[in-house]
């Protein structure tokens, strides 16, 4: 049957509070700094995702290179961000390296000199001088070049499983090990496994270190925590596309769900299900354009897979093109006619197009095909606003409190049947619905409407204009 995991996506109906657009931090910046810190293991063929060969190492290099790419190390990172380093439209770029594997000097290291780049490694001090790992004599003279040593613990722990001392002993101890064996100021840390929790980041944080990588997923911003800083995983098998790809996100844009989906498309790039995967991880972005391309490279590769039509119909929804997404919605039905997903999907269109007898004949197929249907709350409150604008205001209430059974906490189902009371000539049980859905999700400036329409039927003007007043803030705030 597919996938389907896209069709999670389910929306209150279109008079029901609608979605606003987030305004984050770092929205607000012009145009902040930022810093992909690149996440490297071993450089050489091996069996899993942490080897990168050799020859590919030298690709990506090569590829920040051609596409001007400057390198820093992460003790760097401070000065890039407050753009007390290099020039307004920098590109920067920080290579680490973790665990301290030969490859470092062997492998990666000449083909770093080679384009002129530095790195930061994080060393396990107990594995130097250890078969496949790197001397002391090779770590001076990575050292000597620019190439910044980082601390990786003594013997590699998850560290939030060890007591204080046994934490302190394994930070501590290896950053004065570094520090005495290479004549260097040691600042930069990283988690072994990404492991960490307060009580980490405090010993991290009070042994002198001031910045510390995690294995997070995420492009570097002012904004971020200077001891939980996100990487970018470059992993064996990683296509330039992708990494160019990758390149072009900025803060906020890159994340784990997206970063598996890469992943899954550079493994398998004939499989319908990877670039679904990506797909979904793009839309949760709001990445609608990249999307929507891998929908459709999904499609061209299965015809028959309903669930990049799914997630088309549903970008399309979001996009205002509600022909196009009806269309998509139609053709995910057609290909998959007893799944309930893309007929509720559908259905939420024609509610907010003014279809309400169709919104309503979708609406009792998702009913009749899954009777446990995980969002059936949903389907009933939709159902009960399409009776309520097609003026069969009984139904509407058998519905919308049908909803309210399901779901006591939910915020739409009152408001639907505060807008149904209403319009019924019921104001004052409007008046305690619409109270209810204020109370469980008081940011959606669509209740405080119905409800102002209520007190004024009410003869209250002061608590109708009060009701308009909140709805004016909470717009503007969107």
């Amino acid at each position: 049957m597919g996938l389907f995991l896209f069709l999670l996506f389910i929306q209150p109906v279109p008079v029901q509070a609608g979605e606003g657009n987030k305004n984050t931090a770092a929205g607000k910046e012009s145009n902040p700094p930022m810093v992909h810190i690149f996440m490297y293991h071993v450089i050489d063929e091996g069996p899993n995702g942490l080897y990168v060969p050799e020859t590919d190492f030298e690709e990506q290099i090569k590829l920040l290179s051609e596409q001007g790419y400057k390198s820093a190390t992460l003790s760097q990172l401070p000065e890039i961000l407050k753009g007390a380093k290099g020039k307004p439209g920098d590109k920067w770029v920080i290579l680490t390296l973790d665990d301290g594997y030969v490859s470092l000097y062997d492998n990666a290291f000449p083909i770093l000199k080679k384009y002129g780049f530095t790195a930061t490694a994080f060393i396990i001090t107990e594995m130097v001088d250890t078969p496949n790992h790197v001397t002391w004599e090779q770590l001076k003279e990575l050292q000597r070049y620019g190439i910044e040593i980082g601390c990786h613990t003594e013997t590699h722990p998850y560290l939030y499983n060890l007591e204080q001392k046994d934490q302190q002993r394994e930070i501590a101890g290896a950053k004065e090990k570094l520090e005495q064996k290479l004549n260097i100021k040691v600042v930069s840390f990283s988690y072994p496994y990404g492991a960490y929790n307060d009580q980490v980041i405090e010993e991290v944080r009070k042994n002198g270190f001031t910045e510390a990588v995690t294995v997070n997923t995420g492009i570097s911003s002012p904004l971020d925590d200077a001891y939980t800083l996100p990487r970018v995983n470059i992993y064996g098998g990683m296509r330039l596309e992708s990494l160019a790809q990758i390149l072009r996100f900025k803060p906020g844009q890159y994340d784990n769900n997206l970063a598996a989906g890469f992943n899954a498309v550079d493994l398998n790039p004939l499989d319908e299900k990877a670039y679904l995967s990506r797909g979904m991880a793009y839309d949760n972005l709001g990445r609608y354009e990249l999307a929507l391309a891998d929908y459709d490279k999904a499609i061209e590769i299965n015809p028959e897979f309903p669930d990049p039509y799914n997630g088309k119909g549903y970008i399309y929804n979001k996009l205002g093109q509600q022909t196009e997404s009806i269309a998509n919605y139609t053709k995910s039905c057609e290909l998959a006619p007893t799944f309930p997903y893309p007929f509720n999907n559908r259905a939420k269109v024609y509610v907010e197009i003014g279809e309400y007898d169709k919104a309503i004949g979708d609406l009792n197929k998702v009913i009749e095909m899954d009777p446990n249907f995980p969002y059936l709350a949903s389907t009933y409150n939709k159902k009960g606003y399409a009776y309520a604008k097609l003026g069969n205001y009984q139904q509407a209430l058998a519905d919308c409190s049908k909803s309210i059974e399901l779901n006591a906490d939910y915020a739409d189902a009152y408001n639907s049947r505060g807008y149904t009371y209403y319009h019924s000539g019921q104001a004052e049980l409007a008046e305690t619905d619409l109270n209810r859905a204020i109370e469980l999700d008081p940011n959606q400036p669509l209740y405080y409407f119905n409800l102002s329409n209520v007190y004024k039927t009410l003869g209250q003007e002061y608590k109708a204009e009060a009701s308009l007043k909140k709805v004016l803030e909470l717009e503007a705030n969107k």
